[in-house]
């Protein structure tokens, strides 16, 4: 997406971290955003407030959110909070959520068992959950199209096989 440049801490190959602002709240609204050690990230001002709807869904939504997508830049996770800063429970829940998005981009996809290897077993645990027998497992969905189906089924055989 972008350069960040405060390298000492975001590795912007896994990471990139975005302010977007409406333009409310003139430049003093920048300085908890940029120059700070640690903090350093570009900010987009949204004068037309068209990412504002994309990322947080409404013109009105609340201003005080955090929106963390997913490597295809799907949101995935948002949070709104109330005070003047995030508490420690929100805190926590973000970190927890971060947590997830790394564990998953260290799976392989097609794994539906955890073993590091595509195989059969995979491929039986994708067919239940394409039959509605089983709960949804990211790893699952091969074409990433939001769904499990009969198409992913296909396509992780075709991978089988080519191993």
């Amino acid at each position: 997406m972008c350069d960040l440049n405060n390298t000492n801490t975001w590795n912007t190959e896994e990471v990139v971290l975005i302010g977007i602002g409406r333009g409310l709240g003139g430049d003093a609204a920048l300085d908890g955003t940029i120059n700070l050690e640690g903090v350093n990230s570009p900010f987009v001002q949204d004068l037309s407030g068209q990412i504002w709807i994309d990322f947080l869904g409404s013109e009105n939504a609340p201003r005080k959110q955090v929106v963390i997508l997913d490597q295809s830049l799907n949101p995935r996770y948002q949070f709104e909070y109330g005070g003047d800063e995030i508490n420690q429970s929100e805190l926590n829940e973000l970190l927890n959520s971060i947590q997830s998005l790394i564990d998953e981009s260290n799976s392989i996809l097609g794994d539906l068992n955890n073993d590091q290897l595509i195989n059969v077993q995979d491929l039986i645990l994708l067919v239940n959950i394409a039959l509605g027998d089983s709960e949804f497992n990211q790893l699952g969905d091969i074409n990433n199209d939001a769904g499990i189906n009969i198409l992913d089924v296909v396509l992780l055989l075709n991978q089988i096989l080519l191993n």
